[in-house]
């Protein structure tokens, strides 16, 4: 018991993207492949000056799917794509009469596409193996939207993500564990800011 708490403490302190591969590109003909859904709903915000504001309820829901694929031992492509998203905003009804102020709005359509390809830079097994990745992130979301353009399915900006993972493989008692860590660099088109990534 104590080694899978001290093993879960270890994976919520080293964690990375959850994604299959950090730095170990999939087989060759393998593959990981998942179908998620997530969402976020909320009523409040922050304002510009830290303090909480109160807002219509609002949500965003995204279906998406993730996939890596093996061409070679140490070639992986990479997509990650949001099937369906639905960004909305409820009515506002007066709080004392109930009529209604001003009718809500939804937005659904294809959320933000990333295809990238990763590339093992040390051979299958090596101790601290590295691989290197570049992703393209396409704006195939909309990024304003509804009758007001305040809703959103994607940012609008293609990125290109040039990203060095590396890690490692270890034991911790009778469990197999690793960690992994990653350093990237982020150009977005559009005017938006490049910006540095690492973990």
């Amino acid at each position: 018991m104590k080694n899978i708490f001290f093993g879960s403490i270890l994976m919520v302190l080293f964690s990375t993207q959850v994604f299959a591969g950090g730095p170990w590109p999939q087989p060759k003909g393998k593959g990981y492949f998942k179908l998620s859904e997530w969402w976020t709903v909320f009523d409040q915000h922050y304002t510009d000056t830290g303090l909480i504001d109160p807002n219509l309820t609002s949500g965003i829901f995204n279906t998406a799917f993730y996939g890596e694929y093996g061409i070679t031992d140490r070639l992986t492509l990479i997509g990650n794509a949001n099937l369906f998203s639905r960004n909305y905003v409820n009515n506002l009804r007066s709080g004392t009469t109930g009529d209604l102020i001003i009718e809500g709005d939804a937005l659904n359509s294809l959320g933000d596409i990333d295809l990238g390809v990763k590339y093992g830079l040390t051979k299958p097994g090596a101790k601290i193996p590295l691989a290197l990745s570049l992703t393209f992130g396409i704006p195939s979301g909309t990024a304003s939207g509804g009758r007001e353009n305040n809703l959103a399915t994607g940012d609008g900006e293609f990125n290109q993500i040039l990203q060095l993972d590396g890690g490692t493989g270890f034991k911790l008692g009778n469990l197999s564990a690793y960690t992994s860590a990653y350093v990237g660099i982020n150009n977005s088109s559009f005017g938006s800011c490049d910006e540095a990534q690492f973990t």
